[in-house]
């Protein structure tokens, strides 16, 4: 089991992530990538990427540029050779989920899952290099609104993706929401049922604040699914909880590691 520290706006510096005990996973702020290629003051000081013992480092990018994803991995080798103290970096982890309406404007963040062939193309571009050491993971909501929650869409999008094989590639991070619901709102949790018979891997995420979390979400499974969720929850991510209790992770670790 994987433990994945969220990104989070203006808290998830290098700091707040090294304390984050028992997490495999950490991420960046969310930061523009035509910003981090433009070389922007704002965008470099979010590279914070120094060294965390047992965790893998991510880069959460906002971008619906093909051009600019092409150019990613070469300007990140920069980086590593030019800065060798902020180099550790694992990958990059492309937001389709972003719910802000001017991303979403802009054909990004939640408004990807919409453009299926565009994600496609995005995910490609990055891997158009064979040899860069890059891996690529994709955070996603359930859609734009229920609509989507009921057709299923990111379920099609997924099926859009596993055509891809690249072992660079990781498994998507599903929060369980879609664009229109608020951070209060629970979770829909009903669609575990259409992505486990789906059978994709994945990061599970949304609201989740204890171990106990884990086994009501597998409770409302039939057996059946409740063994796929054994098969195919590859790891938990979680924000807020974290704030309070940076070491919230060993509670899970105890629990499903």
């Amino acid at each position: 089991m994987e433990f994945h520290v969220a990104p989070m706006i203006g808290i998830t510096n290098w700091d707040f992530r090294r304390k984050c005990n028992g997490a495999t996973d950490s991420y960046t702020e969310m930061i523009q990538l035509r910003e981090i290629l433009a070389n922007k003051v704002r965008a470099r000081k979010k590279l914070d990427l120094y060294r965390i013992e047992g965790q893998n480092q991510w880069v959460q990018i906002l971008t619906n540029s093909i051009r600019d994803m092409g150019k990613l991995p070469a300007y990140l080798g920069t980086i590593s050779k030019n800065f060798p103290d902020k180099s550790h970096i694992f990958g990059i982890n492309l937001n389709v989920g972003c719910p802000d309406p001017q991303i979403i404007s802009a054909g990004q963040g939640a408004a990807l899952i919409k453009r299926r062939k565009r994600l496609q193309d995005l995910v490609k571009a990055f891997f158009t290099s064979a040899d860069h050491p890059y891996h690529l993971s994709i955070k996603f909501r359930l859609g734009m609104h229920m609509r989507d929650v009921n057709m299923k869409v990111l379920v099609d999008v997924l099926k859009n993706l596993s055509v891809i094989d690249d072992e660079r590639l990781h498994p998507p991070i599903i929060h369980f929401k879609h664009a229109k619901q608020q951070s209060d709102e629970e979770p829909i949790w009903g669609f575990l049922d259409p992505l486990l018979d789906a059978e994709y891997p994945f990061i599970l995420n949304g609201n989740i604040k204890t171990p106990q979390d884990i086994y009501n979400i597998k409770n409302r499974l039939d057996a059946r699914r409740k063994s796929l969720f054994e098969k195919y929850v590859k790891g938990i991510m979680i924000g807020r909880a974290l704030i309070s209790n940076p070491s919230l992770f060993l509670e899970f670790q105890d629990e499903f590691d």
